[in-house]
């Protein structure tokens, strides 16, 4: 039946066969991430913004049930679900969760990820703490000078051209600028 709805396109009730195949096999690894994907395109074809946040609440609460039964925890499953979070404007739980996951290795690290981070606390008016994530970046990538640039801007963003200064300095002296 599943693979003829599928075949049919009827994709809403696809979703619910998971849901039903899920409860029935919560031990299942298998439907997790269909289900996941299936709630994705959903919220990417739906109609108002209103129906997109369900199917993007829905798709982050099958990742969070599937890592719950011990599916679905790769650092790439555990990105797509901060990447829901962002999009859905719920910056607080991103932020968390790349905290969160940088420090116990559950997400890559990788600058563009430190970035994020950054960005989900800016995103949040927190800028002290974004300044802080860059900081943590800056620790993990040492020979960045462009992590060094980011946080120049945001202390020239906070109105501290001191703190600037320093960091556009160390930032020339690191070298491995975007745009130098």
């Amino acid at each position: 039946k599943l693979a003829a709805l599928q075949q049919l396109g009827r994709t809403n009730d696809t979703a619910d066969i998971f849901e039903l195949l899920i409860k029935q096999k919560p031990e299942s690894s298998t439907y997790y991430p269909q289900l996941a994907a299936t709630y994705l395109g959903l919220a990417q074809s739906a109609t108002s913004p209103a129906d997109a946040e369900i199917y993007n609440i829905r798709a982050a609460l099958t990742i969070e049930r599937a890592q719950a039964h011990g599916h679905m925890n790769t650092p790439q499953h555990n990105f797509n679900l901060i990447g829901i979070y962002f999009n859905m404007g719920q910056y607080e739980k991103a932020a968390d969760l790349l905290e969160a996951g940088l420090k116990a290795g559950t997400i890559e690290r990788e600058l563009k990820n430190y970035e994020l981070w950054a960005l989900a606390l800016q995103q949040m008016q927190q800028p002290v703490k974004g300044i802080d994530a860059l900081k943590a970046a800056s620790l993990a990538f040492p020979q960045s000078g462009e992590v060094e640039f980011r946080i120049a801007q945001a202390y020239q963003g906070l109105e501290k051209s001191e703190e600037a200064l320093k960091h556009l300095q160390s930032a020339v002296a690191k070298g491995n600028l975007a745009k130098p």
